[in-house]
């Protein structure tokens, strides 16, 4: 193994061998040893400009820039002690364990890592721009699971399973793209301290993603799939949105605390597992975008509790569980077939269009409240848990009820705006 040591601070080119101390001669190869050191602040910049190889390189120069603008290939070991290692666009740098002291930074102007072990978390600042391409291994100093702190784009550029910890939206807009599916492992954590964007193919949640704060949250943007099979806590004013041809399913745990979670024209949403809303959070999902014929779906449970909302328009379909709690009120605009469970008194179920309305309504109870907003009616009769309401007798609504009642239990009354109230006396 040749050692070879860069004439600091001097700039000039990795391929001439006179910027080069070297018993060999010549200019380094994928088995030597190359050192760019360097104790003064002075500025100089080590360019690679036809590709370049090393078993172990160190860069300890604090004014010293490694500037790869074609392909740095590494045997063993890069460790970066001081000084800046930076990717130009179109840039490679792959093979080895690269690691980064507390003195040096790493910039990437749309270069990509492959084939390698970075050591130690990987920020990626908000004029940053990196690729990841296969085989990249992210880690911890001590070998656990690896941190990415991202403030710029990120670009899975094949089919990833990420295991440890994605910062998001550190000093800036943060971007994730992916072109094949992006697997956000078991023990993973999406960690939201900022605003992003998922904008790619697929994305599989099977870890934690948190939001917390006004400044926190991300959209998936179209065209895109995003499947959640673990969990995601969404609170403090922080917003997560799906936006336009997104195909978004929970299967998972969402829990919405004093925050907002929105579906704005989606392509299709599919909850099968459990959506938690509570301290005066809301659930909005519009669906359809632009014309095109999308389908927002709850087969699983939708929980609002301490005057949360969802609403829901044209129409939610499937045959899921709505459970009302204290002072929450969920609003749909269309067709449902959802059973709407009042467990807790002072919720409010307004529908729209009641006869469409097709599900069960459990536990209503004095203090909870039916708005039929777009209907009057003027009379009232209630048969095999079926309350019937006219209006100068041509029936408006068909409301089916859990559980044992009497026509003189029910109340109707003005909404103040055109509309009837049903309650319980």
């Amino acid at each position: 193994m040749a050692k070879f040591l860069w004439d600091a601070p001097v700039t000039g080119l990795w391929s001439d061998p006179a910027n080069w101390a070297s018993p060999s001669g010549g200019t380094p190869g994928i088995t030597d040893s190359v050192q760019i050191i360097d104790l003064t602040p002075d500025p100089f910049t080590v360019a690679i400009t036809n590709g370049a190889a090393a078993f172990n390189l160190v860069l300890d120069a604090a004014g010293g820039q490694l500037l790869d603008l074609a392909t740095l290939r590494i045997g063993n070991q890069l460790r970066a002690c001081a000084g800046t290692l930076t990717l130009a666009r179109g840039a490679l740098l792959e093979g080895g364990t690269i690691s980064l002291g507390a003195h040096a930074q790493f910039l990437s102007t749309d270069g990509t890592l492959a084939g390698l072990t970075w050591r130690g978390p990987l920020d990626i600042g908000p004029n940053d721009a990196l690729s990841l391409g296969a085989g990249v291994n992210l880690e911890s100093a001590n070998g656990g699971p690896g941190t990415v702190r991202l403030g710029g784009v990120l670009d899975f550029r094949s089919s990833t399973i990420f295991g440890g910890t994605l910062a998001f939206g550190v000093g800036g807009y943060a971007t994730v793209l992916n072109s094949g599916v992006l697997d956000f492992a078991p023990g993973s954590h999406i960690e939201l301290r900022g605003e992003g964007s998922f904008n790619g193919a697929t994305v599989v949640n099977d870890g934690l993603i948190t939001a917390a704060g006004t400044a926190a949250g991300f959209e998936t943007l179209s065209p895109h799939t995003f499947l959640n099979n673990g969990t995601i806590q969404i609170t403090n004013r922080a917003q997560i949105r799906a936006v336009g041809n997104t195909d978004w399913t929970n299967a998972g745990q969402i829990a919405v605390t004093g925050a907002a979670l929105t579906f704005l024209y989606p392509k299709d949403f599919l909850n099968t597992g459990v959506i938690t809303l509570s301290d005066h959070a809301s659930f909005r999902v519009f669906e359809g975008s632009e014309g095109q014929a999308g389908q927002a779906t709850n087969n699983g449970t939708i929980r609002l509790a301490t005057g949360s909302s969802l609403i829901a328009a044209p129409s939610l379909a499937g045959t899921g569980t709505l459970v009302l709690g204290l002072n929450t009120e969920a609003t749909l605009l269309g067709p449902c077939a959802q059973t709407a469970d009042f467990v807790s008194s002072g919720a409010t179920l307004s529908l729209y269009d009641p006869q469409t309305f097709r599900g069960l309504i459990a536990d209503f109870g004095s203090g909870d409240v039916i708005d039929l907003p777009q209907t009057q009616a003027d009379a009232l009769a209630y048969a095999n848990h079926t309350l019937t309401l006219t209006e100068t007798g041509t029936p408006v609504a068909s409301l089916h009820f859990l559980g044992s009642y009497h026509a003189s239990e029910f109340q109707l009354s003005s909404d103040g705006t055109g509309g009837t109230l049903v309650k319980i006396i």
